[in-house]
């Protein structure tokens, strides 16, 4: 039973690929349409934003933490942990 759905559903897409590669709707086949939404500048500005964005987190990643404390602070929690050592 599993071969012959293997076998139904394998006819089925070769057939699904042939139509959408030859049946024309306005003027293109449905492939034709799609190479062109692939190529179209909506999809090049999509895929700038997304290796802007990628590049950003990438450089906040790969930089070294930063230290958002005063001196005041670092003293203050130094004196802290230096009370709670053990002599």
């Amino acid at each position: 039973m599993g071969l012959l759905r293997r076998l139904v559903w394998s006819v089925a897409l070769v057939a699904l690929g042939a139509v959408l590669a030859t049946v024309e709707v306005s003027g293109k086949t449905p492939l034709q349409h799609l190479g062109a939404a692939v190529t179209g500048p909506v999809w090049h500005g999509l895929k700038a934003g997304v290796e802007t964005a990628y590049e950003r987190a990438r450089g906040l990643l790969a930089s070294k933490p930063v230290e958002h404390h005063s001196p005041e602070d670092r003293d203050a929690l130094n004196k802290l942990i230096a009370k709670r050592a053990p002599p």
